[in-house]
């Protein structure tokens, strides 16, 4: 070669290091600008979206967290049934059974730094939203490149379904963080494997095993996803027995003191009470019935483990029917854009041996995850933890298709804006105007009174339709309202006394032969619950029967009213008196003393 051929190599050389830190710095301020952006975008969304707390399971876990903020350890103020009579021999009857720990201690904390508001509980979620962007767009970088990382976390992160769980207040944008994070540790491991670092390996299957834990107590049910990351150590790389012991026995080791609380609590280890989910809302124990019942043999270990046998065919319907379901949204949560590039990946092999075998174990997780959610009546919110790795194979087949395409820089740009769009067009909407949800169209009502009930300082113990909306909102015990008489001896037991009955719109959802639903929508049966005589002879009256046939419609209504499976608790309970042009939103029953 000769000398000017050595130093024109050696000047390229010169310059590409020169460029080298110029690029870099290039990079850095892209990403940082697009997160800046995104963190905008949310917070547009957060303020012209959010009002207060209306899901659920939002105000569950605020009023478990409060509990732990005031220092009254993981209790619980909405009391069901079904827990207190498994929690009938315990000392602590409001310990609770249906959280896992991780998210509701996380929320105290913030709630120890600001204070126990509707706010600090939406931006706790919207914090791990965030979170999870960043951890998207690290995963994108390390399978694939920085360019579909950042693409990815802006995929996710303009989304409008997506914020929406993020200002929800729930649990599950800080599980999505943590299986962002499993699959990560994943991509690093299959990297270490291929260049055969045993250590390396064994210490990303132990951060592999702390983030399935990290998962189970975010949600008991999570602990699923251990199955399909055991099969993938099991089976990959050289050192696959080192590192499938390391993750099995840190995996059971660090989950073992809490399984075990839950099997002291209710005789069942690892799930708890969320294993009477399984059996929850089917044909043979439908909407909560299940949970409002004190029933032995409902809450029989042998119920839960010979019910897919006993009642296969409303086994199977939920498992169909939920599964179809939790697909579904999960297309909803993840939009046109991200659906649509997905599907098609799925039968691409990718160059990067680290993204196909991420893109294997997700293959595990994803109709593990469906079962679970499906199975253990989860919301159907909690899809979104699948949402960050399908943005990142999404991105990465797009930017994929437009380099083979060799298009120039403009027409890529307009059309990686397009897939934005397509991924973010639900999320204008939202910023533009604000639309009140069906849940706080209904139910603002009760939140209204059970916040004036706070406001009066009442402190007595409240049965009711809605008791997550009393026990957050009243700060009273609050009860479900049973679905027979012998279920109050339970509360009885634990001396809840049976005083104050507090029916909302949520009454409409009950079975229409159970008689809280007829209290709330029939005046002429919370006339008759007040002074029978006086209500009969309104219905003798309207319905112009002969007096000597009045003997007979008496025995008829009474009949009626025993045939209800409640009806001898509510004796001696009177309505309270309402504003007669207001609608009937809110019923109120109480009595002075029990009978």
């Amino acid at each position: 070669m000769s000398v000017n051929g050595r130093m024109g190599e050696d000047q390229a050389t010169l310059d590409a290091l020169v460029r080298r830190p110029r690029i870099i710095w290039q990079q850095i301020a892209a990403v940082v600008g697009v997160f800046i952006v995104l963190a905008g975008v949310s917070a547009v969304y957060y303020k012209n979206a959010f009002d207060s707390l209306w899901e659920r399971e939002s105000l569950d876990l605020a009023q478990i967290a409060r509990s732990i903020a005031e220092g009254e350890g993981f209790t619980t103020f909405f009391l069901r049934p079904l827990n207190v009579a498994l929690l009938a021999d315990s000392e602590n009857p409001t310990v609770e059974l249906n959280h896992a720990p991780l998210y509701p201690y996380t929320l105290a904390l913030a709630f120890k730094m600001r204070s126990p508001a509707d706010q600090v509980a939406a931006w706790v979620s919207l914090g791990f939203l965030l979170a999870t962007m960043i951890a998207t767009y690290f995963l994108g970088k390390i399978i694939f490149d920085w360019r579909t990382g950042l693409l990815a976390a802006a995929a996710l992160g303009v989304s409008g379904p997506v914020i929406n769980i993020g200002i929800l207040g729930q649990q599950w944008t800080m599980a999505a963080f943590w299986l962002t994070l499993l699959l990560l540790l994943v991509a690093l491991h299959h990297k270490s494997s291929s260049a055969e670092r045993a250590l390396a390996g064994a210490f990303y299957a132990a951060g592999a095993a702390l983030c399935c834990v990290l998962l189970y107590m975010t949600h008991h049910v999570f602990i699923l996803f251990a199955i399909p990351t055991a099969i993938y150590f099991g089976i990959t790389g050289t050192w696959r027995k080192v590192n499938l012991s390391v993750f099995l026995v840190l995996l059971v080791v660090l989950t073992a003191p809490w399984a075990y609380r839950n099997y002291l609590a209710t005789g069942v280890p690892i799930l708890g009470a969320n294993a009477w989910d399984l059996i929850a809302r089917t044909d043979v124990f439908p909407g909560d019935s299940l949970y409002r019942s004190t029933s032995e043999d409902n809450r029989a270990i042998s119920t839960l483990v010979l019910f897919p046998i006993e009642h296969f065919a409303a086994f199977a319907r939920k498992l169909v029917d939920g599964s179809s379901n939790i697909a579904l949204e999960l297309v909803r949560v993840m939009g046109i854009g991200i659906a649509g590039f997905l599907v098609v990946s799925t039968l691409y092999r990718f160059k990067s041996a680290s993204a196909n075998a991420v893109r294997g174990l997700t293959y595990g997780l994803v109709p593990t995850g469906i079962i679970a959610i499906a199975l253990y009546s989860l919301e159907p919110h909690a899809v979104v933890i699948f949402a960050p790795v399908a943005a990142v194979y999404a991105s990465s087949y797009l930017l994929l298709l437009l380099d083979a395409k060799k298009l120039h820089t403009f027409y890529k740009r307009v059309l990686v804006g397009g897939f934005l769009f397509l991924c973010g067009y639900q999320t204008i909407p939202a910023i533009l105007w604000r639309m009140p949800a069906d849940e706080e169209k209904i139910n603002r009502p009760a939140h209204t009174y059970f916040a004036m009930l706070a406001s009066r300082g009442i402190k007595t113990p409240i049965f009711t339709d809605a008791p997550w909306i009393s026990a957050w909102r009243s700060r009273c015990w609050s009860a479900w309202v049973p679905t027979s008489d012998a279920d109050f001896d339970q509360f009885a037991a634990i001396g809840f006394p049976l005083r104050v009955i507090v029916l909302t719109p949520e009454s409409k959802k009950l079975p229409a032969d159970e008689i809280w639903h007829v209290l709330h929508t029939v005046r002429m049966w919370r006339e008759y619950l007040k002074d029978p005589d006086s209500a009969l002879q309104q219905i003798l009256e309207a319905a112009r029967v002969s007096p000597k046939d009045a003997p007979a419609v008496r025995r008829y209504v009474q009949r009626l009213k025993r045939e209800f499976a409640v009806s001898a608790a509510l004796e001696g309970f009177e309505p309270q008196p309402q504003d007669p042009l207001s609608p009937d939103y809110i019923q109120v029953f109480t009595r002075e003393t029990e009978p």
